[in-house]
């Protein structure tokens, strides 16, 4: 077997790590007999002991000025909107907003992420709900659909098979999760970019737009849009990472998705936010964009290793996201279903029910990605919530609305300004970013 190009879902986790000699919390190698009659045992150890990159999270990015937070090494190519906090509620977020499990939502904020984003199909329909509120309230929704159904998984941390089964996402987007055909990959770089240039090919029917990524306890996803450009089979895209630790320098320890445009080199007029560079080239722009996801999955995954001394799994699984071809929605179309359909038929389990009791039945609100809904206020619930509930204030501020003066006894969320056009976010001259959290 060419473990270079990854492994199928008929082989079984059982199997790989049988032929995986141990690991410890401290060891880049993998110790085997270097006998001369090992050769290809030792080759295959040198591989599952490799690594993505030698560069870091810290290699790849600059500082400005002490007023901006840092920016990808090279200018104007990556464009991100982070949320006003992570998935690692601190003091000074609103906590009172989001449910007790939120720190452990990582794998339904990814999915989440790339199962609604792919669904535009196109974009400019992304463009829409390009802006901070949209990052927040993918987080919000994860940290309450992941705690609503905790009673309904094995594990407190879902599997893909769990995302699909308890928040029936098959049923209700044109993205959607390939939980049986997910791939064991090695961290060798060459199997990553062969991946990411995958998602841009078009084929016949169900085509790849995307993946979640698993490495050891850390989960992002990434996804590709095209750009509509009309000119014979030319082509461009966005290319997309989500990322719910706030692990990306310009995140500035909050939750971002953060895309890059590239194109084929016949392609000349593409539409780019103010100020941004034009589409690189198709070859330039997956090098960068590995770049990125590449220091991104090693910075978590020496993390991990310096925090524990359990096995560490010399391999990622990619599970593929798959969208049929010529669909797409808009934001407004995405919310309306969302809101109408998708999360009321969630509700309806009655064990997921039982827990929306328990939470006083206030959450979810209504989407307000982009400003593009309104908060319906709801009748007071007969049972008293288990949680503090969110003055009017508070909600505004969450969903990025403007205020003139801040009431003493409300939450503090930080308001990051949205520039038109999606570009990088500049962030207050007072905030530091936040310590890491442990996983």
């Amino acid at each position: 077997m060419d473990t270079s190009e990854g492994w199928s879902s008929s082989v079984s986790t059982s199997s790989l790590m049988s032929d995986c000699e141990c690991v410890d919390g401290t060891a880049d190698v993998i110790a085997v007999d270097s006998s001369p009659s090992h050769g290809k045992q030792r080759q295959r150890s040198e591989r599952r002991g490799g690594i993505l990159t030698e560069l870091t999270l810290e290699d790849i990015c600059v500082y400005t000025t002490i007023d901006h937070p840092p920016t990808y090494r090279v200018p104007n190519i990556i464009h991100s909107i982070r949320g006003s906090f992570s998935q690692f509620m601190t003091v000074g977020q609103p906590s009172n907003l989001l449910p007790p499990l939120t720190s452990d939502c990582c794998q339904t904020f990814s999915a989440l992420a790339a199962i609604l984003f792919s669904s535009f199909g196109l974009v400019v329909m992304a463009e829409e709900c390009w802006n901070t509120c949209t990052v927040n309230y993918i987080v919000y929704l994860a940290a309450w659909l992941h705690q609503l159904t905790a009673t309904l998984r094995p594990r407190s941390r879902p599997t893909v098979g769990d995302l699909n089964r308890c928040l029936l996402l098959p049923q209700h987007f044109p993205s959607k999760i390939q939980e049986d055909a997910f791939m064991a990959v090695l961290y060798e770089r060459g199997r990553v970019e062969t991946l990411v240039k995958a998602m841009c090919q078009v084929q016949e029917g169900d085509n790849t737009c995307g993946y979640l990524i698993v490495s050891g306890q850390y989960t992002v996803s990434i996804f590709c849009l095209a750009h509509n450009v009309r000119k014979g089979d030319a082509a461009a895209w966005n290319l997309y990472i989500a990322d719910s630790h706030g692990s990306l320098p310009w995140a500035m320890g909050k939750a971002s998705i953060s895309s890059l445009s590239l194109r084929q080199q016949n392609v000349i007029d593409v539409d780019s936010p103010e100020g941004a560079a034009a589409p690189l080239l198709f070859d330039e722009g997956v090098r960068h964009f590995c770049d990125i996801l590449c220091a991104l999955l090693e910075d978590n995954r020496r993390l991990q290793r310096t925090e524990t001394t359990s096995l560490i799994t010399p391999y990622m699984t990619w599970t593929p996201i798959h969208r049929a071809s010529g669909t797409c929605m808009t934001a407004t179309e995405l919310a309306k279903h969302i809101d109408a359909v998708w999360v009321p038929q969630i509700l309806q389990n009655p064990r997921v029910a039982e827990e929306h009791v328990i939470f006083g039945k206030r959450h979810p609100i209504q989407c307000f990605w982009g400003q593009i809904t309104k908060v319906v206020k709801r009748e007071p619930p007969a049972q008293k919530a288990t949680l503090r509930q969110p003055s009017q204030t508070t909600l505004d501020r969450f969903m990025g609305k403007k205020q003139t003066t801040r009431p003493a006894d409300s939450v503090q969320v930080v308001d990051v300004p949205v520039e038109e056009g999606g570009s990088v976010l500049e962030e207050p001259s007072n905030l530091v970013p936040p310590k890491r959290r442990r996983l």
